[in-house]
């Protein structure tokens, strides 16, 4: 089961919890009822992430202000679907190495944070990661949607996830994705699992930064087709190649064929029951129109380091099935 839901969090698209804080601020009339639960992100951060300050409770005037050197940093600020998170989106991404002042208004105080950003954020030289494969530590990232389903997902995900670069020039790269062998101590792809053919060719105009999508696209695993709505991927390249920093990874993936997976004796609402016991997460309506069996999901900030040495191959249904050492 530890493999399918690893497959299962892969599949569909595919954490570190924020800084606590977790202090009251004395008002005039006593002790304020609100406060800071926890501020992100910490120092290392993405130069395309965003800022967020989680309240004990929402409060609807409150505001944040980003600045470095004394500059306001221009963005927004929305509220996030728990209503208790404020998540300020610069207009821009960031600059690397660059220190930022975070000033928070709110009922209770006026207190602040700073971090700095790490060194991604300038170009790589995109012939220099054809065929490097990096490993995605999934249980590493912040489980954004649904809310609540992170903790739920990460105690399951020991199983690596690979993702290797086949081609790449100045405006796109091509990608391959596999799951690593969890019988090997070294880490190496499972030559018994059909690969994952992305729907398209990564975005890379905004070189170190790629993206892929939103597209649908099905996606075998085990001999069943899992449909995911718009699949979307994203993140950026080290200076030096050697990890891919901000990974995101995004979907709205069918639960049903991924049931079988698991338990064959469950019904198409196995999965959806699941998550919603244990996380208190409902399931979506299916774009082709068959009922509610389907879940969004958003995980953003997942580690993704070089292993060296390991070039993906395409594995097909086919492949396998002619291979002898193949159950």
């Amino acid at each position: 089961m530890t493999r399918y839901l690893a497959a299962f969090a892969c599949l569909a698209i595919i954490g570190c919890d924020p800084t606590e804080d977790d202090t009251d601020t004395d008002t005039d009339d006593g002790v304020c009822e609100n406060g800071v639960v926890s501020t992100y992100p910490e120092n290392n951060a993405y130069y395309r992430d965003t800022i967020e300050v989680t309240f004990k409770a929402k409060d609807d005037n409150a505001t944040i202000t980003v600045s470095t050197g004394g500059t306001d940093v221009p963005g927004v600020s929305v509220w996030s679907e728990s209503g208790k998170t404020l998540v300020f989106t610069p207009t821009n991404a960031l600059v690397p190495e660059t220190t930022y002042d975070v000033a928070i208004s709110y009922e209770c105080g006026e207190p602040d944070f700073s971090f700095t950003t790490s060194v991604v954020g300038d170009a790589s030289t995109a012939a220099d990661l054809i065929d490097k494969t990096y490993v995605l530590d999934l249980a590493s990232g912040r489980f954004v949607k649904p809310a609540g389903v992170g903790p739920l997902l990460q105690q399951y995900l020991t199983i690596d996830i690979l993702i290797g670069v086949t081609d790449a020039n100045a405006t796109t790269i091509e990608m391959l994705g596999a799951l690593a062998d969890d019988g090997s101590v070294a880490i190496v792809q499972d030559m018994c699992t059909e690969s994952i053919a992305f729907p398209a060719a990564a975005d890379f105009t905004e070189n170190p930064y790629f993206s892929v999508g939103p597209d649908n696209t099905t996606i075998s695993v085990m001999g069943y087709t899992i449909s995911i709505d718009d699949l979307a991927i994203s993140g950026a390249f080290a200076p030096d190649g050697t990890y891919i920093a901000g990974a995101v990874l995004a979907g709205a993936v069918d639960t049903r064929p991924l049931i079988p997976l698991i338990d064959e004796t469950q019904d198409d609402d196995y999965l959806c029951n699941l998550v919603g016991t244990m996380a208190g997460v409902e399931c979506e309506a299916c774009s082709d129109g068959t009922g509610d069996f389907c879940l969004t999901l958003l995980v953003t900030n997942i580690a993704a380091d070089l292993e060296p040495d390991l070039t993906l191959v395409e594995r097909t249904a086919n492949d396998i099935a002619a291979d002898a050492s193949c159950p």
